[in-house]
């Protein structure tokens, strides 16, 4: 579910959109990717002396001029995930490392969380320049596993999440086996998207994604 709408939008699910994702999940051959984009500007609950400050750390550090210092995603699918009891958070706009071949950087895998084999052959994601961080909240955080974490560019422009200590950001999530009988994940849109880089794994992702879909290894 590709959930790439401006949060100006105001876009809710309804609660028959909830129910049919509700009995989705109540099968456990299903399989549903929840997918949000960036929350790039989101200073809503700061001081507002502190706002426009932010703002600009924010921009310099994706350091893409076409993208406005507040460009805000997603809100349809943060509130599904509300609704579905698994709260988080698509925040910021991420500039991801990269290898010295300018490819993207290998990605810190929980290969012992991944039951499904979804990231079998899986080494990367993509370079698109400003990635959300998954921030897992309240019941979530026992509710949803991280599969994998992707390496920011620490040589880019400092941002406040780096700054606060983090050198990698929450790029896959998966819900744990009691949570629902069939698997959510989440990740960002751009995931499924061969313009950034990293085809050779995003060939694999998707194979391995088809092949669990029907049933075959």
């Amino acid at each position: 579910m590709i959930s790439f709408d401006s949060s100006s939008t105001a876009q809710l699910p309804e609660q028959e959109e909830v129910s049919a994702i509700r009995t989705f999940l109540q099968n456990p051959e299903h399989t549903l990717f929840v997918c949000p984009h960036h929350d790039i500007g989101d200073v809503s609950r700061l001081p507002s002396e502190e706002r426009r400050s932010r703002q600009e750390a924010e921009f310099h550090h994706h350091g893409d001029p076409a993208i406005p210092a507040t460009q805000r995603f997603g809100g349809f699918a943060i509130a599904l995930l509300e609704e579905l009891g698994v709260p988080v958070r698509n925040r910021f706009g991420l500039r991801p490392a990269l290898s010295a071949s300018g490819s993207p950087a290998p990605l810190d895998i929980a290969r012992e969380l991944d039951r499904f084999s979804l990231l079998d052959e899986v080494t990367t994601f993509n370079a698109h320049p400003h990635l959300p961080h998954f921030e897992r909240l309240d019941a979530a955080v026992n509710k949803l596993d991280v599969l994998a974490r992707q390496k920011i560019d620490l040589e880019a422009p400092p941002h406040p999440f780096v700054l606060d200590g983090h050198t990698a950001f929450d790029a896959l999530l998966q819900s744990r086996p009691e949570v629902f009988p069939g698997r959510l994940l989440v990740c960002d849109t751009t995931t499924w998207s061969s313009t950034a880089g990293g085809l050779n794994s995003l060939q694999s992702f998707w194979r391995n994604v088809a092949c669990l879909a029907q049933g075959t290894d």
